[in-house]
């Protein structure tokens, strides 16, 4: 058995309008390593995008819950403005601006975050509602 066999696959996914989950890409745990899928689908500013995200992600510590991480790649300006903490997986808010114009993403890193079993919220739990209600929240 080499190690690649040992090494687990994180998945993250982006939450599609619809609210259905796609994934996005997977980081491998044991070497950190990360895989955007569709490389050869996106336009590579997208790509570039999916990667400053996903090694955010990878070195998230789980302390922080309203980081200050900008991202620019190429035509697409993005904010990381909230993560979410659930049991199962880890939300991330984002605002992403680009010459298509304005929209909020939720990226959901089902990784899971606590040791022992637990029966807390996983990735396939979270609901478009739950976005909505986290991306309205103070808002009148």
């Amino acid at each position: 058995m080499d190690a690649t066999e040992n090494n687990q696959i994180d998945h993250i996914h982006i939450m599609r309008k619809d609210g259905s989950l796609k994934v996005v890409g997977e980081i491998e745990r044991n070497t950190k390593r990360i895989i955007i899928n569709d490389c050869d689908k996106l336009p590579s500013s997208v790509v570039k995008f999916n990667k400053q995200l996903l090694s955010f992600i990878v070195s998230d510590k789980g302390i922080e819950n309203s980081p200050n991480l900008h991202i620019d790649a190429d035509d697409i300006q993005g904010h990381l403005f909230e993560i979410v903490r659930y049991r199962r997986c880890t939300v991330y808010l984002v605002i992403q601006i680009s010459t298509l114009g304005v929209r909020y993403l939720a990226y959901i890193y089902d990784k899971i975050m606590h040791h022992g079993q637990s029966f807390g919220t996983s990735a396939s739990m979270i609901k478009k509602s739950d976005i909505m209600d986290k991306l309205n929240f103070g808002i009148d």
